[in-house]
């Protein structure tokens, strides 16, 4: 966090030590079958979606350990007007963690699509209700505007160009546009969501992270500060902002949404490139014989 809420609080860990219908998924519960959960969700956001997203499920409905080899896929089977198209992706999953200058360490799931050239970063989000709200309405309503502020800022910003260098690597580079989801899962990283006054400071931080509606008594906090707090969640990146407790952190002046943006200037902050260079390291192992690099676009 910048500006504003650092000054409300330098000490705690990212915490310092201290709507998209295409991602408004079913929830992952108790008591709820992997197939009818994929039933929903295909209704709701298609098939290829539900391929991409559904990463790491066991038939119990339990996460299952991450795997960097390539999936056996069941038949995708599509729509198209009045006739049936099954097809089969070449889909890669893989878990990535990166650590921050606080200690804290983040994980997600890095899933690769090379039949149609993607990369999607998943987050599966364990959300809890804490504090007082209007009505289910109002809470299921934040938690889609936290996601939709996260994807405002990190989807399709970057791509990874991988680009033959070796004989038989092929001729044309390949581009890989990055997106992200944060879906429903009853095991997921734990955010507890607080409704209502007097609100507080949103973090995250290893074990969890904590997201207020309101940043004081009076205020509403803002997009920029849950799009702030994903990058620790979805990118593993540290804050960039001057704190007494962290004299060695690398500080930076060229508007990143995760250096103190209240002085630089909010309507310029953006993740940077150096941000992602850890997806490329991991993409890169996908493409013998090629060279990948990271370009905005």
């Amino acid at each position: 966090m910048a500006g504003r809420a650092v000054q409300r609080r330098v000490g705690d860990p990212e915490w310092e030590p201290g709507t998209d219908a295409r991602r408004n998924v079913e929830r992952v519960g108790e008591g709820r079958t992997l197939a009818s959960v994929v039933t929903a969700m295909q209704r709701s956001v298609g098939n290829q979606a539900v391929t991409r997203m559904l990463g790491r499920t066991t038939r119990d409905g339990r996460h299952r350990a991450d795997t960097s080899k390539a999936v056996s896929r069941p038949p995708v089977v599509q729509r198209q007007g009045a006739e049936v198209v099954v097809s089969r992706d070449d889909v890669t999953r893989s878990s990535m963690s990166e650590t921050t200058d606080t200690g804290n360490k983040y994980t997600q799931d890095l899933v690769l699509n090379k039949t149609h050239p993607s990369i999607m970063v998943q987050l599966g989000v364990a959300w809890a209700k804490q504090g007082t709200w209007a009505s289910d309405v109002a809470y299921k309503a934040f938690i889609r505007s936290v996601k939709t502020a996260a994807y405002a800022y990190l989807d399709n910003k970057f791509k990874i160009v991988c680009t033959p260098t070796a004989p038989g690597a092929g001729q044309a580079p390949i581009e890989l546009p990055i997106t992200f989801i944060i879906y429903d899962y009853d095991s997921g990283y734990p955010i507890q969501a607080h409704g209502g006054t007097p609100g507080g400071d949103s973090a995250m931080a290893q074990a969890g992270g904590n997201l207020y509606e309101y940043a004081s008594a009076t205020d509403i906090e803002e997009a920029i500060t849950f799009a702030h707090e994903f990058g620790h969640a979805l990118l593993g990146v540290s804050d960039e902002y001057a704190n007494p407790t962290m004299p060695g952190r690398v500080l930076t002046e060229d508007h990143s949404i995760m250096a103190n943006y209240y002085a630089q200037g909010k309507s310029e902050a953006q993740f940077k490139a150096r941000h992602f260079q850890h997806i490329v390291t991991e993409v890169a192992k996908a493409f013998a014989g090629y060279t990948c690099s990271l370009r905005a676009m």
